[in-house]
């Protein structure tokens, strides 16, 4: 694939943007498809702690850290146009991505944690979200 990279330019051809497009969507299905699977074998004996400090990181702390560097810029150097402030927020509190399950399934490592961290922070995210945007609309 590489060498015919090499050889040939696929940005115009119309099959090789049908399959990128069409696999993107077909990864995020295959993550919420694993994120189901995962949460309908839950164990009950979950480690709670861990599940909420990384809720916590994710949907709090993280925005947070953003909303502290958007004020820095705001009031020392004035790099940013205030239409990116909002951008940031939201690549800041967004939920845990489903790529974590999709690792997680494939090194077998604790599928169940990272499903129930994205499920969690999903729900947390759908409250969390607009209120950052309301604060950062404030600023």
């Amino acid at each position: 694939m590489v060498a015919l990279t090499l050889y040939q330019d696929y940005s115009s051809n119309e099959t090789y943007s049908f399959i990128v497009e069409n696999s993107q969507s077909t990864m995020a299905t295959l993550g919420i498809f694993l994120i189901g699977l995962a949460v309908s074998n839950l164990n009950v004996k979950m480690n709670k702690s861990y599940l909420f400090s990384i809720s916590l990181i994710k949907v709090v702390i993280n925005p947070l850290i953003i909303l502290l560097l958007i004020l820095l810029d705001r009031v020392t150097f004035n790099i940013l146009e205030e239409s990116y402030y909002e951008i940031l927020m939201l690549i800041g509190s967004v939920p845990v991505a489903t790529n974590s399950v999709i690792l997680a399934t494939e090194f077998t490592k604790k599928e169940q944690t990272a499903a129930l961290g994205v499920l969690v922070t999903a729900i947390l995210s759908l409250l969390s979200i607009p209120v950052w945007q309301y604060i950062v609309g404030l600023i």
